[in-house]
């Protein structure tokens, strides 16, 4: 944008030496320079922002679990670690029936061993039939052979089930510990593929229903002074979260953040020509902003709507025309209807 320096006239009174005699109103006057800049039409690119972190598509993680209860008796990975497809990434000891399977099998064993005594007497004692009695020692027989092989079985503890990582990854999280029982399809590791990550972003609904697949995007880490790295959206949620109110978005990047980094996004979501200013023109009021409007040396105060913003520029969707003249330095000190006077200067 063209600047031209100009100066407004401030009236002065300035006081007499000793005398008291008062200087030529033309001496008086004080040039107080301030700049203009022309109103310019500028493309503007209107974005949302949201915040989430780096994370690996839904579809590229991998979660291992336990077949069968049992305890964890190794856990040879770690939270950041790399494996291969085939690599053992956790050993259980089965507990196929458990403690407590043990003492229900040598309570019912018990129970058939005093059913048998009692059938016994009733035989001897000609109150009960033989085949009563016969029922009972099969009953007592067949409950101390489960309770045998059951507790040799658990005793020995030598069944064992290695976890693989069926396919090559990242380890992100790992759901038990050492010595830790764990049930049938208990959790146990993580494993994302680190090739597949995106930016997992939570918008609000008013940005959220603005978001389309395609997008181009800025995604960048929240420590200060991060490089963005340009993004694309790769797919939106439809739908809200009922308890934050925000919707997802996932971003495709090509960063080199760690998963778990979080990130700040912004997304265009539309682009229009409009007016624009420096935004150095732009004065605050009670009701919003205005801006001075030079014309045949008087300053116009204009209430303005301000729009979207782009580095130094300022979008004015109402209350200016592109090719008018506003004062871009300065414009703090006006007031409506201050003549000024135009001069060449610097920019």
């Amino acid at each position: 944008m063209r600047r031209v320096t100009i100066g407004l006239l401030i009236a002065a009174t300035l006081a007499g030496g000793c005398g008291g005699s008062e200087k030529p109103a033309d001496e008086a006057r004080v040039l107080a320079p301030v700049t203009v800049t022309p109103v310019a039409l500028h493309h503007f690119v209107e974005s949302v922002e949201g915040s989430g972190t780096i994370a690996a598509l839904p579809e590229a993680v991998t979660v291992i679990s336990a077949f069968f209860p049992g305890r964890v008796a190794t856990l040879p990975v770690h939270v950041g670690a790399r494996v291969n497809a085939g690599d053992p990434v956790c050993e259980v000891v089965l507990d196929p029936l458990g403690a407590a399977e043990i003492e229900r099998l040598r309570r019912t064993a018990v129970q058939a061993d005093r059913a048998l005594a009692r059938q016994r007497s009733a035989v001897a004692a000609g109150v009960s039939p033989r085949i009563a009695l016969e029922q009972a020692e099969v009953d007592a027989s067949n409950a101390r052979a489960e309770l045998h092989a059951r507790t040799r079985d658990y005793a020995a503890g030598t069944q064992r089930q290695t976890l693989r990582a069926p396919v090559a990854g990242l380890v992100t999280a790992l759901g038990a510990r050492v010595g830790q029982e764990v049930d049938s399809g208990t959790p146990v590791v993580t494993l994302v593929d680190p090739e597949r990550l995106a930016a997992n972003v939570r918008f609000d609904a008013a940005a959220a229903s603005r978001i389309a697949v395609g997008q181009v995007a800025t995604v960048a880490a929240l420590d200060a002074g991060a490089t963005p790295f340009r993004a694309v959206v790769l797919r939106t949620a439809g739908f809200l979260d009922p308890a934050s109110q925000r919707a997802e978005a996932w971003l495709e990047y090509g960063g080199g953040l760690a998963p778990g980094a979080f990130v700040r996004a912004v997304v265009g979501v539309g682009t229009r020509d409009d007016a624009a200013v420096p935004r150095s023109a732009l004065v605050k009021t009670d009701r919003g902003y205005r801006v001075f409007v030079v014309a045949e040396g008087v300053a116009h105060a204009h209430d303005v709507e301000v729009g979207v913003s782009d580095g130094d520029l300022a979008e004015i969707r109402e209350g200016v025309t592109v090719g008018e003249q506003v004062v871009s330095a300065g414009a703090q000190e006006l007031a409506d209807g201050m003549r000024v006077a135009l001069r060449d200067g610097a920019p």
